[in-house]
């Protein structure tokens, strides 16, 4: 066989062992609207695993889509979705597999206790 040609076969097999990586985590993904389907967005999404005790978390762009990439595989996963104004969304027992990101899309409702204003007052200390 010729050098050349020797070498061309062994470049092409190097491309394609790398173009066949293996994915080795799990991806979160989905969507958070209002009960009137309207996307909330900086709405915060908390991923937990508590048999680990891992956490992370994000929050919901302009069209209420968050992801949360390189998790576990595995579970049982938590996910708490929250937003001022709205109740907190759980969703419990969510098992990640490689290869199969689920998604979330979850309508928040509107939190029927409203929010007491805060004032704050400060002085001049005096000496």
């Amino acid at each position: 066989m010729q050098p050349q040609r020797l070498l061309s076969l062994l470049i092409l097999l190097l491309i394609t062992f790398n173009l066949s990586a293996q994915e080795t985590t799990s991806t979160v993904s989905g969507t958070v609207t209002d009960d009137k389907g309207t996307p909330v967005s900086g709405a915060s999404v908390l991923v937990n695993l508590p048999s680990i005790g891992f956490s992370t978390g994000s929050q919901t762009n302009n069209k209420g889509i968050f992801v949360i990439p390189n998790l576990k595989p595995g579970g049982p996963y938590t996910i708490n979705i929250s937003f001022i104004g709205f109740k907190t969304e759980k969703t419990d027992n969510l098992n990640l597999m490689l290869g199969n990101n689920p998604e979330i899309n979850i309508s928040l409702t509107t939190n029927s206790s409203s929010l007491q204003e805060v004032v704050v007052a400060g002085g001049k200390k005096a000496t």
